[in-house]
This record gives structure tokens, C-alpha cells and sequence, in this order.
């Protein structure tokens, strides 16, 4: 079935929408609705429209996940991250963001992910560039507009600081362009929720960080340790496989990876400062783990262990969820 996904054809892309819809299917037999008390201020106030009707939220769901699974795709192909074209960091971004079965329909995390996703070709595309002001301010106003859906993105937001000394050099002015978006947000988040006297509330819902997989580790059953192990293996084969990865790609693509590694340590460690006693904040490692495996994947001789170890973890989630559900 990975063959399916080997060639990079719209046929063959669009076949990660029958795929989303698989791996998510449960959600449609046991829908449920995202706990709004646990959103923070700003995705509340803009996108309560897009809940309510648990049945709706499975269905945004899908499409969120496969539009971004498509842009990663995109992403990995344009910026040449990979000497293979494939689709399998889509692939591994739909089975990663399916792990667990309460998470299945809409929540802040894919619309903050969607965010990432859109704004982190700014920050690939400034090495070697004249003029990067344009793209340096865009990648900080993205990451900041993320962080005020799902706070956990103000820590991934940090990585534009070594990915800036990666890809050009530490130069103050370039600093505070990338901060110049990041305080735009901020401001104007700000000034608008004063004026409906909410200032206090918007400003200390930035910081409210309680450590969400700390608060976790004290409620852990089988299933959640197992998503735990599966994702820490995952993390832990991609930084095994560095070499592998940054084989066969130019010098160029070579920084790329290197910013998309600094990427996934702090997309780790925003789980330790996420909002909320839940699992979302977890999904936030998946677009950059996404891309590692997929290109790790993308290299590998060994088809058939490949496709086992693809079935193995289809046929783990369809069990998983229809277990706990």
C-alpha cells in the first residue's frame, strides 16, 4: 500500500484524502466535539464557528490534515529536502497526527499547525538572499499567529534562532526583522482584546504553560505509553539517521535539514510547556518529524520491511481506536 505513495503524481496525491479518511474513520462512528474551555483566548474568539456538531469537526479534520499532508509534500519537494520524490512525509503526517482516538476531529493544534505549515517555506527560502527582511518578518508573524491558537508554538517559534545563524549569520538587524513580526502580533493581539477590556486575560493566556506531558505522566495507561514510545522512537530514529538524511542533497538543502532538526528539539520540548492535561500538545513534533521520516523512508533499499512496518501501524491504530472507542 506505501507504493501507493512512492510517486509523486496528482493521482497518487490525491489518494491521501481516501487514506486521511481511514485512518480517521472511528471519529465518524464515535464523533466528538474539542472541549472549548481548554482553547486558549484567541482561537476561542475567532474559531468557535468552525465547532459545535461533533459529526462537522470530524469532517474539518480530514480536510485540515490532508491540505497539510499535500503542502508537506509540497515543502520536502520544492526545497529538494529529499534526493527521492516521494509522498511519505504526508504519509507519516496523516499516521502521526491519527494516533490517538480522541484527537481525531478538529482542534486548535491543526489550525496552528496549518499556520506553521504555510509560513515555514519563509524561513527555508532566506539563505543566500539579498533582502530576507520580507520573509524573516512573515516567518515571526506566522509563528506568533500559531502560538495565539496553541501557545505551545511560541516555543517552536525560538528555532528561527539557530535556523537564522544556519542558514545566514547572528546579525542583530536580522533579529529583530524576525522579532518585528512576532511583536506585531503580540501588539495588535493585544490592542484588540483591549478594546473589549479582555487585555489581562489575552496576555496571560501567553503564559500559561502548565506542562501538559508532566500533568500527563501521572494518568499514563498502556495505550498512552504506547503513543508515547512510538513517538519517542520515531524522534530517536531520526536522529540516529542524520547522515542518512542529509545524504545524496546539496550543500544548500544540507543547512535546510539542519534548521528542520533545530525545528523538531524545540517542537520536543514545547510539549513540556503545553497548555491543557491532553495529548495535543504532542502533534505539534509531527510536521517536522513528518519530513525526517519521510525522507528517511524515501531512502530506504528494503521495501518489503518498509511496507510491513507501514501495515503493522495501520492495523495498530484501526485496533487501537476501535478498542478504546
Amino acid at each position: 500500500m506505501l507504493e501507493l505513495f512512492r510517486k509523486n503524481f496528482w493521482f497518487h496525491t490525491l489518494m491521501l484524502l481516501p487514506y486521511t479518511v481511514l485512518l480517521r474513520f472511528q471519529g465518524f462512528l464515535h464523533p466528538t466535539t474539542y472541549p472549548m474551555e481548554q482553547a486558549s483566548l484567541f482561537y476561542k474568539t475567532f474559531f468557535y464557528w468552525l465547532h459545535g456538531n461533533p459529526l462537522v469537526e470530524q469532517i474539518e479534520g480530514v480536510f485540515v490534515v490532508f491540505i497539510q499532508a499535500v503542502w508537506i509534500n509540497r515543502i520536502v519537494i520544492r526545497h529538494r529536502l529529499s534526493s527521492v520524490i516521494t509522498l511519505f512525509s504526508g504519509v507519516f503526517y496523516i499516521l502521526l497526527v491519527s494516533l490517538t482516538p480522541g484527537q481525531l476531529g478538529l482542534s486548535p493544534v491543526l489550525i496552528a499547525g496549518f499556520v506553521f505549515i504555510a509560513v515555514l517555506p519563509s524561513m527555508l527560502r532566506i539563505y543566500l538572499v539579498k533582502q530576507a527582511a520580507g520573509d524573516l518578518f512573515n516567518y515571526g508573524f506566522g509563528m506568533a499567529l500559531a502560538g495565539l491558537i496553541y501557545p505551545s508554538y511560541f516555543v517552536v517559534m525560538l528555532s528561527a534562532l539557530p535556523g537564522i545563524a544556519i542558514l545566514r549569520s547572528i546579525k542583530l538587524k536580522e533579529i529583530l526583522q524576525w522579532m518585528g513580526g512576532v511583536i506585531a502580533v503580540v501588539f495588535f493581539g493585544g490592542l484588540g482584546f483591549s478594546m473589549w477590556g479582555m487585555e489581562e486575560e489575552f496576555f496571560s493566556g501567553l503564559l500559561d504553560w502548565n506542562g501538559a506531558l508532566v500533568a500527563g505522566l501521572r494518568h499514563l495507561n498502556v495505550w498512552n505509553g504506547l503513543y508515547l514510545f512510538i513517538l519517542g522512537f520515531a524522534v530517536l530514529v531520526v536522529f540516529l539517521n542524520t547522515q542518512v538524511v542529509m545524504r545524496n542533497i546539496a550543500y544548500k538543502e544540507r543547512k535546510k535539514w539542519k534548521v528542520l532538526f533545530w525545528v523538531l528539539i524545540f517542537a520536543v520540548l514545547s510539549v513540556f510547556f503545553a497548555p491543557g492535561l491532553d495529548w495535543y500538545p504532542v502533534n505539534v513534533i509531527a510536521v517536522p518529524l513528518s519530513m525526517a521520516l519521510g525522507t528517511i523512508a524515501s531512502k530506504t533499499k528494503n521495501n518489503l520491511l518498509l511496507e510491513i512496518v507501514h501495515v503493522l501501524l495501520l492495523i495498530g491504530i484501526l485496533f487501537l481506536h476501535s478498542t478504546i472507542n
